[in-house]
Order: structure tokens, then sequence, then C-alpha cells
């Protein structure tokens, strides 16, 4: 079978499994694995300021520990693509969170800078991986006519984590204790870094018990493997038999069916001669022909409109996404400093120094503590983040995706020049909380989109490419904050609206 024909008649065979408990439960792993990488990503934010005086670190200090994490994924993009071609999406899924639920239990006993911006690399790398893999996982299960919801539902539960983090920051960091000799210390935020790594490893764990997709092994060509994971989703879906659902995909007459239940069902042609495990040189071959098919029509220009949005998105929105902890702790230092007055973002830099107060404060008593606020802005940005995400979960099949990528980042758009504007505390936060709960919506429909616009032989090759230029948006934006937050944030602020204006135009010549 020609590999269109293949995926059409392995989607049809799924689509007969029906639609229940076994789908529900690839979704809660996949929206667990989602919000585990959200945690991951935004613990750098609430690290920053807590570990200031242990590393003496300057604003470009706490940068580059934001963009180690930022490059070791942008790396973990194109390995990962290659992975899940070569071991499949399970494994794939599987090491990935292994490796950043390690790296963060190492980082969590390091006491040096150079250790954090390794073990920070390392669990970027890994992070990746599973984001990078998650959507196509989870939807390759799904049927048809439920995809859209499911893959909405993993942006919806991802919100737990949005929640979670700065709960979880609120509850371990203001502790008071900590253990210190002459080469080690462990605080607070240490074990922080501790609590946020248990997920990933509980989750891994998890993984070992789930199956491949049916899709893959159809590519591989485990045809025995396959029907037998069909026959289970029947069977859990609707309680049938696997003669049963033989009989009804007779029944489909779907082209080329019969051919697929004769190579399926016989065993002794469960591996024909056209497939077999896939080898590393075979992999790169693989590669080679999803990307020159890629570049063809009609992929090209889904694949280069994709990659342009996953980098302006990224660079707008997971660049704040870290920082906004860091700007809330500025406001609060300038209103313990300057009571009574007003300002806005752009303005804090001009009435305080952060880099000479750092100076001042570790050449006599650093402190330390991070003012409650912080959390509770934290906290009222993931509440926030429901609001759309429900939405996208409860009418994305009438709406579709691109009406929300649309609308979304034109709701990003107007909050961003409001950031500029705005004088005061309360309104810097309402804006915040805004522009994180649309654009996580947003995130979501993008690693949608590279489900519902490629098929399954030129997907992964499609996700490695807008992963990896989602990475480099996402150094391209952390590195612009670290060095014009301070000095230039009008030209900060006007470079994430020229991003976000691009992507919304962008956005509406997509046409699924």
């Amino acid at each position: 079978m020609k590999d269109q024909t293949q995926e059409s008649v392995i989607q049809n065979a799924i689509d007969n499994t029906g639609f229940g408990k076994f789908n529900f439960k690839v979704a809660s792993i996949g929206a667990a694995i989602y919000t585990n990488a959200v945690i991951n990503i935004l613990s750098v934010g609430f690290i920053l300021p807590a570990a200031v005086c242990d590393f003496k670190m300057t604003t470009i200090d706490k940068g580059r520990i934001a963009i180690a994490h930022v490059v070791g994924s942008c790396i973990g993009s194109i390995v990962w693509g290659f992975l899940a071609d070569l071991k499949g999406r399970r494994i794939t899924l599987m090491s990935a969170l292994f490796i950043q639920g390690n790296a963060e239990l190492l980082l969590s006993l390091v006491s040096n800078y150079s250790g954090v911006i390794f073990f920070k690399f390392l669990s970027g790398f890994g992070v990746i991986g599973q984001m990078s893999i998650l959507f196509p996982y989870v939807g390759e299960f799904q049927p048809l006519k439920y995809q859209k919801r499911i893959l909405s539902l993993l942006s919806f539960v991802m919100v737990t984590g949005i929640i979670a983090s700065p709960l979880l920051a609120w509850v371990i960091i203001p502790l008071e204790f900590e253990y210190q000799s002459n080469y080690f210390f462990f605080r607070s935020w240490n074990l922080f870094l501790v609590v946020c790594a248990i997920p990933a490893e509980i989750l891994g764990l998890c993984l070992i018990f789930c199956t491949e997709t049916p899709k893959y092994l159809a590519e591989i060509g485990e045809n025995e493997k396959l029907m037998k994971i069909l026959t289970d989703m029947y069977r859990n879906n609707v309680n049938g038999s696997a003669e049963e659902y033989i009989v009804n995909l007779i029944n489909s007459k779907h082209p080329g069916m019969r051919e697929f239940i004769d190579v399926a069902v016989n065993k002794s042609s469960s591996k024909n001669e056209k497939f077999s495990k896939k080898k590393l040189k075979e992999i790169l071959n693989d590669f080679k022909s999803q990307g020159k098919a890629a570049f063809k029509a009609p992929h090209l220009k889904k694949l280069i409109i994709l990659c342009i949005c996953f980098f302006c998105i990224a660079s707008s929105f997971y660049s704040l996404l870290t920082w906004f902890p860091e700007l809330f702790h500025r406001f609060s230092t300038f209103e313990a400093q300057y009571p009574n007055q007003t300002a806005s973002v752009c303005s804090i830099s001009s009435k305080i120094s952060f880099n000479d107060t750092l100076n001042v404060s570790i050449s006599s008593k650093c402190i330390r503590e991070i003012d409650t606020s912080v959390y509770i802005n934290a906290l009222f940005q993931g509440i926030a983040c429901i609001i759309p995400n429900f939405l996208l979960l409860v009418l994305v099949d009438k709406l579709g995706f691109k009406f929300f990528a649309v609308s979304l980042t034109g709701i990003s758009i107007a909050t961003t020049t409001g950031l500029y504007f705005a004088n005061s505390y309360l309104q810097n936060v309402i804006l915040s909380c805004i522009f994180l709960a649309v654009m996580s919506a947003v995130a979501g429909v993008m690693y949608s989109f590279l489900v519902l616009l490629f098929p399954t032989n030129i997907r992964v090759f499609a996700s490695t490419m807008a992963v990896f230029f989602s990475r480099v948006g996402t150094i391209f934006g952390n590195m612009i904050f670290t060095y014009l937050i301070d000095e230039h944030c009008i030209i900060l602020i006007a470079s994430i609206l020229l991003q976000l204006f691009v992507a919304a135009g962008l956005f509406l010549t997509l046409r699924k």
C-alpha cells in the first residue's frame, strides 16, 4: 500500500475501535506529561530570584540560565525527531521524561553556577522531547471525529501546570531551612527543584506499561502487534471481541482494508518484506525522504508558515513566561522603595537599578526572600488560563483551530500594547494574566496543527522543523529580554508586537 492509502486504512481501523476508556487513558497520560513540561519551564522563573544570592547573579547571569534551558531544547528538538522514528513515540517520550527528571534532581544538588547551567541545558534537552512527541503520540490513537477535541483537552489540562507551579513555589521556597558546608548547600529552592522533578520520574515509569501508537507500528510493519493494540482498543472502548472488530472492519468496505486484514491477521506474514525494524541509516534516509516530501506542494507552504509562527509565538510567549516572576519581583521591590508612586514595566528601570542594588546587597547582606505577591500574581495568571483553554475545548469543533489562533493572538497584541501604557502594578498584573492565558491556548493550537496538517509519513520531520524554530525563537526572545529589559524596554515591547503581528497574519493563511 502506498503511504497515503496506508494512512487512510489505519485511520479507518482506529475509527472503528470506537471512543472511550482507552482514549481517555492515553489522553490523561498525555495531559500529565504536558503539565509536567509546563511545570519544568515555569520553575526557571521562580529559581532565578530565589537563587540570586547563592550564585551572586546579575540580570545577565539569570538570563544565561534561562537561555541554557532553551539551548538544550533547541538541540533536543532535532535529536528527538530521529529517535521517535528510530525507536518509536513511546520509548522516546519515556527517555525524554527520565532525562529531564534526572537532570532536575542533579541540578538541585549542584552548588556552583556552571553546574546549574549544564543541568538546565540537559533539562531543556529532555523537556522538548516531551512537547514535540506528545501531541503525535496522543493524536495517533484518536478517531478522526474526536481528534481535535482530545488535542484541545491536552491544552486545557495543561493549565494545571501553570497553576501548580506557583503553588509549589509558594509553599516550598519561603521555607526557612538550609544545610551548608564548604562545598555544598541545600535550601528551599533546591527542594522545590526536587519536587518538580518527581512527576517526570513517575510518568516515565507509567509509560513502561503503555503501548506504541498504531500508526507507528504500521510504518515499521509490526502488523501482529498493530492488530493486538487495535483489538485491545476496541475491547476497552466498546467491550467487544476481536472477531467482532474484524467483522466491523470488513463491513466498512474501505479501499485497501481487505489487504490490511489479510496481512495483519495472518501471523505468518505479520512482518512483510517491505518493512523491518528501522536502523539509524534507514532513519536518516527516511528523514531525508520526509524532507523532500515536506519541501514539495502542498506541504511546503504549510511548513514554512508553521515554522515562522512557532518562532514568533515562542519568542514572545516563553520568554515572558520565564521572566514574569522576575518582573513581579521588581515591582514589589520598587513599591517598597518608592511607596505611593506609579510606574510601568519600562519606567521601573529608570528609577531603580537592579544590578546596582544587587551589588550593594552582595557586599553587605543579600536578601533571599521573594515577596508573596510574586506567587499570588503567578497563581492568578494560571487561573486566568482556564477560560481560553476551556473555550478552545468546547468550541474547537465548531470554530476550528484557525479561529482560535488568529483571535487569541490578536488579544495578545492588544495586551502587549497595554503593557507599555499601564502605569500601575494592578494594571500590569491584569494584562499579564490575559497575555499568558491567551498565549497558553495559542501554544496548544500550534502543536495541534502539526498533527492535523501533515500526514504520518512526514509528521516527524514537520514536527522537528517547527519545534526547532520554536526553540530558536525562545533563545532569541530570552536574549533580547535579558539585554533590553533594563535600558531598552520600548524596543523590547516593539519587537514582541512585531512578532505577534506576523504570527496572526500567517495564521490567517492556514486552511485547516
